[in-house]
């Protein structure tokens, strides 16, 4: 069975991407290095010290196996991508773990959409949708966990819209002894 350690070694973050990079520029050259599960791109605007907003973006990119994200490391670090130099280093998310908090769910999903939705990213040991008490009809939210943390960080980072809904979220779930942590920090 796989451990933690493996996630740091399948999954890369990058940024410094030009506003001029497309997503299909960028898979391309990750491409290059070996077989890629998913790629995901953010931006994001911030105000910098002059208070002009700009914009950041920066992403994620899961390899099939670690070797294929080791040569990616090492061949993407630094590289041209649309005229500007991105920077590459190991995802190492303290977050991870094998549960995942899915939000906006569509009312018409079932345990059996979930989990066969998620099954593409690896072996899925559980599926709980929460239900009103009063009408046991869906909240819209799930939990789905999985066998092991680089199947559920590939889920994570390569979920997209689908037939779950039209603005589905999907994050880590915070682990009980973080909630606990943060209820217990909040009565003091």
């Amino acid at each position: 069975m796989s451990n933690t350690s493996d996630y740091t070694t399948t999954t890369l973050k990058f940024w410094r991407v030009s506003s001029e990079a497309t997503e299909e520029e960028l898979l391309s050259k990750f491409e290059e290095c070996g077989e890629v599960l998913s790629l995901r791109v953010f931006s994001e605007e911030f105000t910098d010290r002059n208070n002009q907003v700009r914009q950041r973006r920066f992403g994620y990119v899961t390899y099939s196996n670690d070797k294929d994200a080791r040569v990616a490391y090492h061949a993407t670090h630094k590289t041209q991508v649309a005229g500007r130099s991105i920077h590459v280093e190991f995802s190492n998310d303290k977050k991870a773990n094998t549960m995942l908090m899915v939000r906006n769910l569509a009312p018409t999903v079932t345990r059996t959409t979930l989990n066969d939705h998620f099954a593409r990213f690896g072996k899925v040991s559980n599926v709980e949708i929460v239900l009103d008490h009063k009408t046991k009809q869906s909240k819209g939210l799930a939990f789905v966990t999985f066998a092991n943390v680089v199947d559920a960080t590939k889920a994570c980072h390569a979920f997209v819209n689908s037939e779950l809904g039209d603005d589905v979220r999907v994050q880590y779930a915070r682990r009980e002894r973080e909630r606990t942590n943060t209820n217990n920090r909040n009565r003091k």
